[in-house]
């Protein structure tokens, strides 16, 4: 598997689990909140990884661990601002942009630490169990 393929996968499932649960939320009327989101995001992250090193029967080299991390990032930024632009279209809420802004940069920034650990959690899991 490439890293391409790698970050493909990750999107999709992460977009996936977002939407899932989400779903799951407005279907039993309980309140998201970010943990929600950390969660989504550390399962994608997780479950990419691990699809990765199975797939190759190896983890990511010092340089490919950097590129994933550094990619991964710039995904959740890129899904976290395409969920804010279309929650605040559907439910008419009308943000500044420097407010929504620095809001998506928090949690990206918050998210990029998430990622950082679970690449990392990922890859001594499968030490462990290779």
């Amino acid at each position: 598997m490439t890293i391409k393929a790698l970050l493909i996968r990750f999107t999709a499932i992460y977009i996936m689990f977002l939407i899932v649960i989400a779903t799951i939320f407005v279907l039993l009327d309980v309140k998201a909140n970010s943990g929600v989101n950390t969660g989504a995001l550390a399962g994608a992250v997780l479950a990419a990884c691990y699809w990765f090193a199975y797939k190759n029967k190896r983890y990511f080299s010092a340089g490919e661990k950097k590129t994933v991390i550094i990619s991964m990032c710039l995904i959740n930024i890129l899904v976290q601002t395409l969920a804010a632009l279309v929650f605040t279209k559907v439910s008419g809420l009308n943000l500044p942009f420097g407010t929504m802004f620095l809001g998506i940069m928090l949690i990206g920034l918050l998210h990029s630490i998430g990622i950082y650990v679970f690449v990392g959690i990922a890859g001594k899991q499968y030490a462990k169990q290779a």
